[in-house]
């Protein structure tokens, strides 16, 4: 990777940080200080007919407040989660620029992404200064305890209704034994998930990406060259030739390895480039995946694999 690469992307992901930063402590701020935003107040008159009371109109507008509130802290969530990511990434990708470039480049893409960010953060706090003024919000003041939220956290639903006990994976029928070997409760587990499942994988195998993005263009570039020659064909199929006359074809045939040239469609040759772009982009930025196995359930999983004395089948519906 160039030095141009390094600092163009990480210069992309800094003023996206600047500016999740910058959401960040603006939406705080109005949560502190419990005023809505402009853009989430929610604005609604009761439709009904007859005369209505002063305390059905404050009532009314207590439950508007409450929802613009709530739709508030639930957007504050959601955008220190998506800081938090950016912070990871970029955390990755400087691991990545320190074994790639040299030391002195190093620090001279640090202190550009530094003059970048205390400019770019300048601006805006001159802009949340202002916005402050005119909306009334004190800076200085605290989230109260009842409405603190730091990343991570969800604030629990109050369930109506009890919760069901957890159905005993022995007793599910989505696991039918039929043999007279015992399996374990995380073998039982990662097997009622299906013989479609598919782990996470712990790194991505770019060589098998590779052939796969090859093998996707490779179908797409013959489907189109022979849709083509299909179209050159003369559409009744007469022949010139007599059915004695015709050589009798082959019952079976080698499976066809021919690989054809770039099509000279440059829709389609866009749209590959495209879809091979996006792909490695996705699976070069290393940002953490939710694993789908538990510790428990990958050991059953590599257990599984080394049993020779059971045969697992799906059962058809």
């Amino acid at each position: 990777m160039s030095y141009e690469f390094y600092f163009k992307k990480l210069r992309k992901l800094t003023l996206k940080q600047i500016s999740t930063e910058h959401h960040v402590s603006n939406l705080r701020a109005y949560i502190a200080n419990n005023i809505i935003p402009k853009g989430l107040h929610i604005k609604l008159t009761p439709q009904s007919t007859g005369w209505k009371s002063n305390r059905f109109l404050e009532r009314w507008e207590s439950i508007v407040f409450g929802c613009s509130t709530r739709l508030l802290i639930l957007l504050y969530q959601n955008t220190v989660h998506n800081l938090e990511v950016l912070d990871k990434t970029i955390t990755i990708i400087k691991t990545d620029l320190k074994k790639s470039l040299t030391f002195s480049d190093t620090n001279n893409i640090n202190e550009r992404l530094q003059d970048i960010h205390n400019i770019q953060s300048l601006k805006l706090r001159e802009k949340q200064r202002k916005k402050f003024f005119r909306d009334g919000i004190n800076p200085n003041k605290n989230i109260p305890s009842e409405l603190s939220v730091t990343a991570g956290e969800t604030t629990r639903r109050k369930r109506r209704f009890s919760r069901h006990k957890e159905i005993n994976r022995d007793q599910n029928d989505t696991v039918v034994n039929l043999s007279s070997k015992d399996l374990k409760p995380a073998e039982i587990r990662i097997l009622s998930k299906g013989l479609n499942f598919c782990p996470t994988p712990n790194k991505i195998n770019e060589e098998q990406l590779s052939a796969d993005l090859d093998k996707f263009a490779r179908s797409l570039r013959i489907k189109e060259y022979f849709s083509a020659k299909e179209r050159d064909c003369p559409v009744d199929g007469s022949s010139d030739s007599e059915d004695d006359n015709e050589i009798p074809l082959p019952r079976f045939k080698k499976k066809s390895s021919w690989i054809p040239k770039p099509s000279k469609n440059t829709t389609l040759e866009s749209f590959i480039d495209l879809v091979k772009n996006d792909v490695q982009t996705a699976t070069s930025t290393n940002i953490p995946t939710h694993n789908n196995l538990t510790p428990a359930e990958k050991g059953a999983l590599q257990e599984l694999k080394e049993r020779d004395d059971i045969v697992i089948v799906s059962r058809q519906g």
